[in-house]
């Protein structure tokens, strides 16, 4: 959130009552003593001091924002707190006093900030981590936290990092795009939407896939958003992304720092943990380990129209994973079988991807029909074709019908849903049934 606080002015002799203070109330203000709880109003009474002994004769226009901005710098990020506060930002990387990297809107750039030294970058950490209530050492040099906002913080010290602390922080940022946002930002078009909202409604078992900041949780969060009200959900994630309003939503957490404590549930501790909370649907935030068999097995056991996400770059790059994934279960299952498994559980592949121009686009939607002998049949019911590039360089084209027409249609029509044979060819208007809540949230 912006700072709604006016600025002080950036003349050399403001910015200089500024430093010498900042440095003043650093020096004298030692988290080591004091409980994080009291750290407000310790900090406040100790501006307030510094401000009188030195008898500052300042207008509020200058002593408002400078009393904020000194709390920033103590409390707060300091130097990297504009960089927290734009919106746009969804990753900042420190690479010791050499450079700070951001990520904005999935593409990585170097900023003008940098701190002086790398023993100013130590300080800034351990004032952070002390706050965390948390601890880092030589001799534990590594920290994964969640900040008071939910944002992830990730260190790394020497030796581990080589000559220079590394600092990573991943800004929580819920996912607020909505169904509506997709459509006009051609990331998928309306009909094929209403379609894959037909398929939630349907209880069919969707996998999003994608390569790295390609878009995955976004569209995950879309097609969640599409569950009925009255259903329960247990979502499982790293960190809190999906933004989701119905009343049964539940969120589980793989990390988390409570109390000055730091814990880590794994995917398949939280997995067994949504089970018992008997939901009607799973949503996994990111399949990636032991945990992928669990949840094949609980979608073929009774939690149908459960939705995961999965690094895959397509849908046969996706089945060879899940596969891959399941075995480091210590499933003593053969590969034909668990193959079987992931056929049962798993209707539908959707692929997202982040194009050449920086936009987003759902590339491909691929049905999984079956097993022939050993092997796992797919069917892409669309794919995406480039028609060309417009003068500002954005890539043109859409996803089209590949004309065929996919299984699980007949149980979208035993849920109320028929469409039009043209919604399976190239004109796609021809969507006949909506869903009877039509309208995207």
């Amino acid at each position: 959130m912006e700072n709604s606080l006016p600025s002080i002015p950036q003349s050399s002799e403001i910015l200089k009552l500024k430093n010498d203070l900042v440095q003043q109330i650093l020096r004298d203000f030692d988290t080591s003593a004091i409980a994080p709880e009291d750290y407000n109003q310790i900090l406040i009474d100790l501006i307030l001091k510094k401000f009188q002994e030195q008898k500052l004769n300042l207008s509020d226009e200058i002593r408002t924002p400078l009393f904020h901005q000194i709390i920033d710098e103590v409390l707060g990020f300091g130097i990297l707190q504009p960089l927290m506060d734009d919106p746009g930002i969804s990753e900042i990387l420190i690479k010791g006093n050499e450079a700070v990297f951001i990520r904005r809107h999935g593409d990585v750039s170097q900023t003008s900030v940098r701190f002086k030294s790398n023993q100013e970058l130590l300080n800034f950490i351990d004032r952070n981590v002390h706050r965390l209530g948390l601890t880092l050492s030589p001799e534990s040099p590594s920290l994964s936290a969640v900040l008071p906002d939910n944002s992830r913080l990730n260190i790394l010290l020497p030796p581990i990092a080589f000559g220079a602390p590394i600092l990573a922080i991943q800004k929580f940022t819920p996912s607020r795009i909505s169904s509506q946002d997709l459509i006009a930002n051609e990331v998928i078009s309306e009909p094929i939407l209403l379609l894959l909202q037909a398929c939630v409604a349907s209880h069919l078992n969707i996998l999003v896939i994608g390569l790295e900041n390609a878009g995955k949780t976004t569209l995950l969060n879309s097609l969640a958003s599409f569950i009925p009200t009255e259903e329960r959900i247990a979502v499982i994630e790293d960190v809190p992304e999906l933004n989701l309003s119905q009343p049964q939503f539940l969120r589980l957490e793989t990390n988390q720092s409570l109390a000055g404590v730091a814990s880590v549930n794994s995917p398949l501790e939280l997995l067994q943990s949504a089970i018992r909370l008997n939901p009607n649907r799973l949503v996994m935030g990111n399949l990636r380990g032991e945990e992928c068999f669990s949840f094949l097995e609980a979608i073929n056991t009774g939690f149908s129209g459960s939705l995961a996400a999965l690094q895959a770059r397509s849908a046969s790059d996706a089945i060879h994973r899940l596969e891959t994934l399941s075995q480091m279960s210590g499933t003593p299952l053969p590969a034909t079988k668990i193959r079987e498994e992931i056929t049962s559980a798993v209707d539908l592949i959707t692929l997202i991807a982040k194009m050449k121009d920086g936009t987003f686009r759902v590339t491909a939607i691929t049905e999984v029909s079956g097993m022939e002998g050993e092997n796992i049949i797919l069917t892409d019911i669309f794919r995406f074709e480039q028609t060309g590039v417009d003068l500002n360089g954005r890539i043109l084209g859409s996803l089209r019908s590949t004309q065929i027409r996919p299984i699980f249609c007949t149980r979208l029509e035993a849920n109320g849903f028929t469409f039009s044979p043209e919604l399976f060819g190239y004109n796609l208007s021809g969507l006949h049934g909506e869903p009877s809540n039509s309208k995207f949230r």
